[in-house]
């Protein structure tokens, strides 16, 4: 697995919001949660607004207490992360 794919998996910024992106170093980390309210499965999109390097997690337990939407709101919304495109980095 690509180290720096590793390293993204590290960054969990809804429990630290001065995390440093893997890519570049700045604290300008965003992410989008979207899950199943009952079970708190979901996915996330994690990406920095300073370089454009982020993830994508298919598959994640949410952690209690963090704030996300279900995958009804999601689609209703049509909320799916950043108005630009990431450079997703590949595991």
């Amino acid at each position: 697995m690509n180290e720096l794919f590793k390293s993204w998996l590290k960054v969990q910024p809804w429990s630290n919001s001065e995390c440093e992106c893997p890519s570049c170093l700045s604290k300008k980390i965003e992410y989008y949660l979207v899950g199943d309210k009952n079970t708190n499965v979901g996915w996330c999109l994690m990406w920095c607004s300073s370089c454009k390097d982020g993830i994508h997690i298919s598959r994640m337990k949410i952690p209690k207490g963090v704030d996300y939407e279900s995958f009804e709101e999601s689609v209703s919304n049509n909320n799916s992360g950043p108005q630009y495109q990431i450079n997703l980095v590949q595991p």
